[in-house]
């Protein structure tokens, strides 16, 4: 306002003391300058775009189940590194008309996870909100069913505004369509190829799975309506697909994006390696398998059936329990630390030629 008032007075002044020809003349320059100072002073501040520094994006891919309330228009919503929304935030990049990409078709896979610490964010998130609870000998492994009708990600050539300190990943993607789970929590030595086989044994049927007294089954399901009553049984894509009716495609899995710049590093925990899973190993009577053990810290579960085996060490290996070369073992579930090479002997005794195959499953993890 000053500069306004300064600007008139000096235009009143150079009029004052000239004709009327020559103050027509004259005025020229001070009226352009007087209109240039007027628009600077009540020009609004334009927005200041962030120009990211160079880095490697990292995808991490989220089931939806997790975060309820999300769809395209949450897209470029900025969220820190364990995938919880900054609220109060600006989105990080400038509105823009999301890009669509049709895409239809029913996919089948398997995701298998162990504990916490091999959950990427996304999965640590979902898990949590469906009340998991995590032990160290508990094995978490996924089966899903999908179908993806559109993709829908943003325009990432659009600008970005600087982010909050805490963000680290912003929502990229959103799919959208159908999808059937099924959640299988049990012990470490009945997942892997135990499970596999269980699934096989009751020709894919979670009812089978079910029944078994190892493990928990939790289902969900979004886009579906169940036409048949008995879709919660459904596991192969077909038996989906003819179980179940899809209404409205509805947010079934979502994609976050690393902010450039922001490093994203998961927690390092140690994870069991597993080293061996033979859930189906035949011993005859009077005969005998080996195992060999390098160096190291191990975790093995052994089940046996119909009358158990001896179990003997070849070698150092000394465990949290003793084994007795007497005894019969059905299920062993030990720690034992090999100094060197050593060797495990499972040994199915001798009933004068005529005993029992003896059937066993023995699953090791490797601790360190």
């Amino acid at each position: 306002m000053l500069m306004r008032v300064a600007s008139w007075l000096l235009v009143t002044a150079s009029v004052a003391g000239c004709s009327k020809h020559e103050a027509t003349k004259q005025d020229e320059p001070a009226r352009a300058a007087a209109m240039t100072a007027d628009i600077v002073g009540s020009a609004p501040a334009a927005e200041a775009w962030w120009t990211p520094p160079d880095g490697e994006r990292v995808s991490v891919e989220a089931l939806a189940y997790g975060f309820a309330g999300l769809d395209e228009d949450d897209l470029g919503a900025i969220f820190t590194a364990d995938l919880k929304p900054i609220y109060e935030a600006p989105r990080l990049f400038e509105k823009h008309a999301p890009r669509r990409v049709a895409r239809d078709g029913m996919q089948h896979y398997v995701v298998k996870l162990r504990e916490t610490s091999q959950f990427d964010a996304g999965f640590q998130y979902m898990f949590v909100k469906v009340g998991g609870k995590y032990r160290r000998d508990r094995d978490f492994q996924i089966v899903r069913a999908m179908q993806v009708r559109e993709v829908i990600r943003l325009d990432e050539s659009a600008r970005m505004r600087k982010p909050p300190d805490a963000a680290v990943f912003y929502l990229a993607e959103v799919h959208t369509g159908a999808a059937f789970d099924l959640w299988v929590e049990g012990e470490h030595a009945a997942m892997g190829k135990q499970l596999e086989l269980l699934f096989l044994k009751g020709e894919g049927s979670a009812k089978h799975v079910r029944e078994s007294s190892s493990y928990r089954l939790h289902v969900f399901g979004l886009g579906l309506r169940d036409v048949s009553g008995t879709g919660i049984f459904a596991m192969s894509a077909d038996e989906i697909a003819q179980r179940y009716q899809t209404g409205t495609p509805v947010p079934v899995q979502l994609v976050f994006r690393t902010i450039p710049g922001r490093t994203f590093k998961r927690e390092k925990l140690p994870i069991p390696e597993v080293v061996l899973d033979e859930p189906a190993i035949s011993i005859p009577d009077g005969k005998y398998q080996s195992v060999a053990f390098e160096a190291g810290s191990y975790r093995i579960e052994a089940f046996s059936r119909p009358n158990g085996l001896t179990m003997s060490w070849l070698g150092s290996a000394p465990c949290d329990q003793q084994l007795h070369t007497e005894r019969q073992y059905k299920h062993v579930q030990m720690t034992c630390e090999t100094m060197d090479t050593a060797e495990l002997r499972l040994i199915n005794p001798t009933v004068l030629g005529w005993g029992a195959t003896e059937h066993m499953s023995l699953y090791v993890t490797r601790l360190r």
